[in-house]
C-alpha cells in the first residue's frame, strides 16, 4: 500500500492548521506545519541578522529554504513508508503542473497525492487572521483589501492524484468530506492510512 501524502493549502487564515490538526488526530498519523517548523528558525534569524526588512519579507526572501525543509520532512517519512500530512500555502507549487511527478523523480518516492485546497470566505481568512495575531499578518492586514484582491485562490493546477476543494456551504463538517475523499484501499480497518 502506498504511503499517503496529505497536502492542505489554502490562504493564511484558511484554516489549515486546525483542519490538518484534526485530520492527524483522526487518522494518527505525523503531521508538518510550514508555522511550527520554519518560523521559530525564521524569526531567530530575523532577530539576530536585522537588516531592515519587514518580516513577511524576510520570510518571503527564505521562502525556497522554508519549503524545501518541509518538504523534506515529508519525503523522508513517506520514503519510509509512512503516511504524512503537510499544511503551507504553497501558492507557487500549486501552479506548477508537474510539481508531484518531480518531487517523486526527485526523492525516488512513490505516494498517493491528495490535496485539501481550503477556500472559505473572506470574512473568515480575515477573522482568523485577526484572532491569531502573526507578525507577518500584520501589512497584510492593514491593506486587506489590496492583500486579498491580490490572492490566487483559483484551483490548483498541480498533479495531485487527487483534489479536494471543500464544500463551506452544505453544512457538512470539513473534516468528514476530507476523510471520504481518501481512497479506500488506503486506510486500514483500525481507521489508520
Amino acid at each position: 500500500m502506498k504511503p499517503v501524502f496529505t497536502v492542505i493549502t489554502g490562504l493564511p487564515g484558511s484554516g489549515k492548521t486546525v483542519l490538518a490538526d484534526k485530520l492527524a488526530e483522526e487518522l494518527r498519523l505525523p503531521y508538518i506545519d510550514y508555522d511550527t517548523v520554519c518560523q521559530p528558525f525564521l524569526r531567530g534569524i530575523a532577530e539576530k541578522n536585522p537588516d531592515g526588512r519587514s518580516y513577511a519579507d524576510f520570510c518571503a526572501f527564505w521562502r525556497g529554504e522554508s519549503y524545501g525543509t518541509i518538504l523534506g520532512l515529508a519525503l523522508h517519512n513517506l520514503g519510509l513508508g509512512i503516511s504524512v500530512i503537510l499544511s503551507a500555502p504553497l501558492t507557487r507549487e500549486k501552479r506548477d503542473k508537474g510539481f508531484f511527478r518531480s518531487l517523486k523523480e526527485r526523492s525516488g518516492v512513490d505516494f498517493f497525492s491528495l490535496t485539501i485546497d481550503l477556500q472559505p470566505d473572506e470574512a473568515v481568512v480575515k477573522e482568523n487572521m485577526e484572532k491569531r495575531a502573526s507578525d507577518r499578518d500584520i501589512e497584510k492586514l492593514r491593506g486587506w483589501d489590496s492583500y486579498y484582491a491580490g490572492q490566487d485562490r483559483s484551483r490548483p493546477l498541480w498533479d495531485a492524484d487527487r483534489i479536494l476543494i471543500p464544500d463551506y456551504r452544505n453544512g457538512r463538517p470539513i473534516i468528514e468530506q476530507v476523510l471520504e475523499a481518501y481512497p479506500p484501499h488506503c486506510i486500514s480497518e483500525e481507521g489508520r492510512l
